[in-house]
């Protein structure tokens, strides 16, 4: 093959898929290596995109974004619809008017999937082609939700046809000879990665490497995990919950529900019998009210936090000393799941 001075070869870094457990610092794992390789970089350009499924996810990561890149000079937004739509673009890019070209604000962009889709199709000047860093966090919720085909959709906005230096490679060998492209390195993290190969193939992944600290025995409990079950009858169920919580005095509880319907009218029987510090968290409240609540919880003002599956997967307390799954689970996907019992008690 003749090679001239246009031409090099091309080695993709190899993409990533991390199976950890919540709370064994994923977050930083991904966070800290990309702000490192960023400092490098002298133009700002969006460069690094940090997907996750809920606006919650969204603020707790983009805390973490926050408080490692002080000091820095690099700039960051999250995209949620929190704010208004307004609001958001004019912290993602701005006109230039002596170049009359569009300019990139930020470096690090985190969002949530539908509000991406809307920057993409409604921001003028916001780009995805200088992108190097594709990060799915909660991957597997993700996947979960099609999220009007989100993911397709952003890939084909990385990869447009009219950005000639931005090509997805077809074939990939240490070998493989083209044009200098910009290298796309996509990152995957999850606390349970799904195995199925249709969701994974959809990612589009080179030189995938996979890296896990999870076991993969099933239904396996963790060692510092003492676990009970009490069975009864659904009306004797608010009843029991009661008991515990004032005769034995439980304070600092996770109380699991299966929807936000049943996290209201739970969070609204334990404030009738009174006695118990309650409070509800699901996705009906406001961002503000759910932010309120949460540090509430964290400096003991709170007993009894009744949420939804909202706050199952990701999020970050560190004083919970007990969790209780008022609802049977409806899948045996975690070890606690059995069938038939109605009320879970996890002491931690």
């Amino acid at each position: 093959m003749l090679l001239n001075s246009q031409l090099t070869t091309s080695i993709h870094p190899g993409d990533l898929c991390v199976c950890a457990p919540t709370g064994s610092g994923k977050t930083l794992a991904y966070v800290l290596p990309i702000l490192h390789h960023l400092l490098q970089k002298r133009m700002r350009k969006l460069r690094c995109l940090i997907i996750l499924p809920t606006r919650d996810l969204v603020q707790q990561v983009y805390k973490v974004v926050e408080k490692y890149a002080k000091g820095t000079s690099l700039k960051f937004t999250s995209c949620t619809g929190q704010t208004s739509f307004e609001a958001e673009q004019k912290l993602l890019v701005s006109f230039n008017k002596v170049t009359g070209a569009y300019e990139s604000l930020v470096d690090i962009v985190v969002a949530t999937p539908g509000r991406l889709l809307d920057h993409l199709g409604s921001t003028r000047g916001f780009t995805l082609q200088y992108l190097r860093f594709l990060v799915l966090d909660e991957a597997d919720r993700l996947f979960y939700e099609s999220y009007y085909d989100w993911l397709s959709k952003t890939l084909k906005s990385i990869y447009s046809a009219d950005e000639p230096f931005r090509e997805e490679p077809v074939v990939l060998t240490p070998a493989f000879i083209q044009i200098p492209t910009l290298p796309l390195q996509k990152l995957v993290f999850s606390a349970t990665l799904t195995p199925n190969p249709q969701k994974l193939s959809a990612l589009r992944l080179q030189f995938p490497k996979f890296i896990t600290a999870a076991t993969y025995e099933k239904f396996v409990t963790p060692e510092k995990l003492k676990e009970y079950k009490i069975v009864c009858s659904t009306l004797e169920k608010p009843l029991v919950l009661v008991y515990l919580l004032q005769k034995l005095n439980f304070k600092n509880v996770l109380c699991f529900t299966s929807s936000v319907e049943s996290t209201h009218r739970l969070f609204l029987l334990l404030k009738l019998f009174g006695g118990i510090s309650v409070a509800e968290y699901s996705s009906l409240l406001p961002q503000k009210t759910k932010e309120h609540v949460l540090e509430a919880f964290k400096c003991n003002q709170i007993d009894v936090l009744v949420c939804s599956d909202s706050m199952a997967r990701g999020m970050d307390l560190e004083n919970v000393e007990k969790v209780i799954c008022f609802d049977a689970p409806f899948h045996m996907k975690a070890n606690f799941y059995y069938c038939y019992i109605l009320l879970f008690l996890l002491l931690l």
